[in-house]
């Protein structure tokens, strides 16, 4: 994994977050480990590591929803807010995904899931001169 462009994609998806809320909100970053399923859908089933990254803001409405992986996803009076287009590439050439949700009311909820690396993976090869 090539964990700049990892990098890269955190910051975009927290700075676009940032983006459309209001003075006094907050956004909360989480590290969970996933179990998915045949029933995913888009994953393919396995371990994943997820991070997700919620905020208390106003959430987003249907029609914005729809279009944040769009270059540019929402314009304001101070202008466009980029879209989450480029990160969600990144997640995907990663063997992951980028998912928005809206658990009520208020608030966006943004999960971004890598594969975890097995045990073998992360000890790497074995040493040849053992």
């Amino acid at each position: 994994a090539d964990a700049h462009l990892l990098e890269l994609a955190m910051a975009d998806i927290i700075a676009t977050q940032r983006t459309v809320l209001l003075p006094g909100n907050t956004i909360t970053i989480e590290t969970l480990n996933q179990e998915v399923g045949a029933e995913s859908g888009n994953r393919t089933p396995g371990h994943y590591v997820a991070v997700r990254i919620s905020d208390d803001g106003p959430g987003l409405d249907e029609t914005t929803r729809s279009r944040v992986f769009q270059p540019v996803f929402h314009f304001t009076e101070e202008g466009a807010i980029p879209g989450l287009w480029a990160a969600d590439d990144i997640f995907r050439q990663h063997g992951g995904s980028l998912t928005v949700k809206q658990p009520g009311p208020h608030g966006t909820q943004i999960l971004a899931h890598l594969p975890a690396l097995t045990a073998n993976e992360l000890s790497g090869p074995a040493d040849p001169l053992e």
